[in-house]
């Protein structure tokens, strides 16, 4: 299991992105604004981008680093979104415009937008398969059950190739030269000649010819390896923030085996002694600044304030500052690591510390807010990090008919 969602198994088959402008997505941040600040904010119309390489065009438009470039959130690549950046340097986007990219509003900011700083998605998402009845039915069966799992979606592990939590395996485990190899050649995905070429043969004149110049990441990394011939070290040659998300995507596969656990342990939304739960607002957005602990003094209330949709239970995100819990659950979560061969000080990378993780806690469950569903289009909101496509899997068996992730 990878995204972990639970799809209503022998329900309808939900299709959805069979066109850019099928997937509308729109940000909901509140920026500050100051005439005299620091960065500049631009709000734009992305269609059918990768959020990496769209940073890289504009970078490239304004001849300035991509590392002066900034976003707040990654989205889906088979998508129209509406998305923030921040720019870090003295630019003029008056003329800033190319092939599904547009700018539609700017302003100065003394805030540097980084990944996170999102209120909100709204969502306005067209499918076929099922009817609009067939979809509220599901939608108010979900929310009588208190919402749905808030498991990391596909999308996270990649949507054609999905391996890329194999690929943070590797790294976690030290293993780069194995982690870069996989990224370049998985022969359970890659039926391209070139790929297989060149992991068989380490030719890389050759794979620097043959490979596709949209393939940038692949050929940084076949060029990191013509320089030094080796490929440690390798993942150097690629964003950090690319880097380290393979990283987060093995810590995402992590929740969601425990979160599957949980589940069929304990259901959806019961705490227990030993939990950690946050405060959440509207959108379902948690207070992390207020953990609240779970005894058995105040079990039964949190179990209410869980059902009025005041607060949440978490679970860990693994890594080097962030275990097992000290609840029953804990020891399942302790196992699944034992399982893995996974230990939390593996995520506190000495060698190459932008590679490193600290972990975190994720609420196990969300609402979608303002839900509505007409001519076979679903419009609604969720909070920041919560995955549309986990949603949709609630009402159906999804059909992602994306061909590549956000990142990959």
């Amino acid at each position: 299991m990878l995204s972990g969602d639970r799809s209503v198994r022998g329900g309808h088959p939900i299709s959805i992105k069979m066109k850019p402008e099928d997937f509308f997505v729109e940000e909901i941040a509140e920026i500050p604004k100051n005439e005299r600040g620091r960065y500049l904010i631009v709000k734009a119309e992305v269609i059918d981008w990768d959020t990496n390489k769209v940073v890289e065009a504009m970078a490239s438009a304004l001849r300035i680093s991509r590392k002066r470039i900034s976003y707040a959130g990654t989205k889906d690549k088979r998508a129209t979104k509406i998305q923030y950046f921040c720019i870090n340097a003295p630019v003029d986007v008056s003329d800033l415009a190319f092939n599904g990219f547009r700018v539609l509003e700017t302003f100065r900011s003394d805030h540097y937008l980084k990944l996170g700083d999102l209120t909100a998605n709204h969502f306005r998402i067209r499918f076929q398969g099922p009817d609009d009845s067939w979809i509220m039915d599901q939608y108010t069966a979900m929310m009588e059950r208190g919402g749905f799992p808030n498991y990391f979606g596909q999308q996270r592990f990649g949507s054609r190739r999905s391996n890329t939590h194999d690929i943070g395996r590797l790294i976690v485990m030290g293993k780069y030269e194995d982690a870069v190899r996989l990224y370049i050649y998985d022969e359970r995905y890659d039926t391209e000649d070139y790929r297989r070429k060149f992991i068989e043969t380490l030719d890389h004149a050759s794979a620097l010819e043959e490979f596709p110049r949209t393939l940038k990441f692949e050929r940084s990394l076949i060029g990191y390896y013509a320089q030094h011939h080796t490929f440690e070290g390798a993942f150097d040659a690629l964003p950090k923030n690319l880097a380290i998300m393979f990283v987060h995507a093995y810590q995402s596969y992590l929740f969601n085996k425990m979160l599957s656990a949980r589940i069929e342990r304990y259901g959806l939304n019961t705490a227990i002694p030993g939990d950690v739960a946050y405060p959440v607002d509207t959108y379902f957005n948690p207070d992390k600044s207020r953990p609240i602990e779970v005894n058995e003094i105040n079990v039964n209330r949190i179990n209410e304030l869980i059902r009025s949709d005041k607060i949440r239970i978490t679970i860990p995100i693994i890594g080097s500052e962030v275990g097992p819990d000290r609840s029953e659950f804990g020891e399942i979560e302790a196992r699944i690591l034992e399982e893995e061969h996974v230990e939390t000080d593996m995520f506190r990378n000495r060698e190459y510390p932008h590679l490193s993780s600290t972990g975190d806690r994720r609420i196990v469950s969300a609402k979608p807010l303002n839900f509505s569903v007409s001519g076979n289009v679903m419009d609604f909101i969720l909070g920041r990090g919560i995955y549309a496509t986990t949603l949709i899997s609630e009402f159906g068996d999804l059909m992602d008919r994306s061909v590549s992730s956000d990142w990959l």
